[in-house]
């Protein structure tokens, strides 16, 4: 009888009180600035950011230009996050598709600690260093 009544107030509570979920470890790997697709994902992880849901460990820019990371840090900075790792490609591949500096330029005129994706730290670099610090 002990037994019954201990499994149902478990039982009873789990469901009046229902548990917070895990929250998710993301990085965010983004050719921001084509169109507005990632700029809606970015808006849509911070806010699972604020709901518990995820922790954004660090933003990734694929390209090798002036203006994405900046452009991404400014986004983090506008979600009040702006200590978020954003790291940028360093290599020497050269993106040949039509890419939007005019947007990346305008969003990274807004507040952020970057300026340039010449300071932006290398995302090769950056994603071992942070998985390497996670947990097997």
């Amino acid at each position: 009888m002990r037994f019954f009544l201990l499994a149902l107030l478990i039982a009873v509570s789990n469901t009046a009180f229902p548990q917070k979920p895990k929250s998710e470890k993301i990085i965010l790997d983004t050719d921001f600035g084509n169109d507005c697709d990632d700029t809606g994902a970015l808006a849509i992880l911070h806010q699972m950011a604020y709901l518990g849901e995820a922790e954004i460990l660090a933003t990734m820019y694929p390209m090798n230009d002036d203006w994405g990371a900046a452009a991404i840090d400014a986004v983090n900075t506008y979600y009040g996050k702006p200590n978020i790792p954003t790291g940028t490609y360093k290599g020497n591949y050269e993106y040949k598709g039509k890419h939007n500096d005019f947007y990346n330029s305008r969003l990274a005129a807004f507040p952020n600690d970057l300026k340039t994706g010449k300071n932006a730290p290398d995302a090769i670099l950056l994603y071992r260093q942070i998985l390497a610090a996670q947990p097997d």
